[in-house]
């Protein structure tokens, strides 16, 4: 028989010369092998994709507050900016009289 370290397709080959009986099972359980091996690698991609676009999603929520505070803070700047200038406006207007 192969040796103990020789490769999977090597010990397969084998199998299929020297067991035949043992063909049928042995080529059952690679193809699900190869079934579990591409639901694994699908599950992968669709987890790293998945991840890419909660970190785009994240910066993109993340800018999108940013230029919200910044509204609220220039709109905060104006309210006072225009308390002010009524203020002194209601000053003069009180010296004046």
């Amino acid at each position: 028989g192969p040796t103990t370290s020789a490769s999977p397709s090597i010990e397969f080959e084998y199998i299929l010369n020297h067991h035949i009986s043992l063909a049928a099972p042995t080529v059952s359980l690679l193809d699900w092998y190869l079934r579990l091996w591409n639901c694994y690698i699908v599950d992968s991609a669709l987890k790293i994709r998945l991840e890419e676009e909660q970190d785009q999603l994240q910066r993109s929520i993340a800018l999108e507050l940013f230029g919200r505070r910044k509204a609220v803070a220039a709109l905060n700047d104006g309210i006072v900016e225009a308390l002010k200038a009524s203020e002194k406006r209601a000053y003069r207007m009180i010296e004046l009289n």
